[in-house]
């Protein structure tokens, strides 16, 4: 199966063209652009490295979130357009899951910490196994991240920007057993995207183009002030 993923749920942005989990091209983008300035450059680069056009597509799959809720609404909107285009089926996967397909083959626990500013993170679990993807044990949270870090016990591996923005947290309250991934990893990728959504896909999760939508975990802010205006007295 040939499948386009995209990646545009945090600073980077990446296309990936796979078949089956085998990866044929990628482009990964950290240039301090707009995801939206350089997301289709990077899928006309990987689709001309395949030698093929966006007809050939038989599975389309993006990060929905969390992330950045512009970056989010970027990739929801290209792969919607993909998918009405083409017609064929679209998946969306997790942002936290695709950090944690970095460290995948890493035997132990695995925290995927994301910013999401206002001392929150974006949070999950999982279990890492030799040779194996990793195995989900807590669902994606918005959390405060000192309460998160003080609940927390045990070997542990952290991935993403909030493992890096709260070192020093996971150092004094984990010390030797909270370890941080290299700074390689804490991005995320559209290959990782498109081996989950294709996992995703075999279990049955596929969604039409109408239901191709980014995943929020709170309103942005111009939704917020938006409501604040419409509440009297407010």
């Amino acid at each position: 199966m040939l499948i386009l993923a995209i990646d545009t749920a945090l600073r980077s942005a990446s296309a990936a063209l796979l078949e089956d989990q085998e990866i044929r091209a990628e482009v990964f983008i950290d240039s301090g652009k707009r995801q939206g300035e350089c997301i289709l450059d990077a899928v006309d680069e990987v689709l001309r490295h395949g030698r093929l056009d966006l007809s050939a597509i038989e599975l389309f799959c993006y990060t929905a979130g969390p992330g950045s809720f512009t970056g989010l609404r970027i990739g929801a909107a290209t792969v919607k357009g993909f998918a009405m285009t083409t017609k064929k089926p679209a998946v969306g996967v997790s942002t936290l899951d695709v950090l944690a397909m970095n460290l995948a083959g890493t035997a132990g626990a695995i925290c995927s910490l994301v910013d999401a500013r206002k001392n929150e993170v974006y949070a999950a679990l999982y279990e890492g196994r030799p040779g194996k993807l990793p195995v989900k044990v807590m669902e994606d949270a918005i959390v405060d991240a000192e309460t998160f870090l003080q609940s927390l016990s045990g070997r542990l591996l952290f991935v993403g920007d909030g493992a890096e923005k709260y070192r020093e947290r996971i150092n004094f309250i984990l010390g030797e057993e909270g370890m941080i991934a290299d700074v390689r990893f804490h991005q995320a990728r559209a290959s990782a995207a498109a081996v989950i959504g294709l996992q995703k896909y075999y279990n049955g999760a596929i969604v039409g183009p109408e239901a191709v939508t980014p995943r929020y975990f709170r309103s942005s802010y111009a939704v917020r002030a938006e409501c604040r205006q419409s509440v009297p007295g407010s």
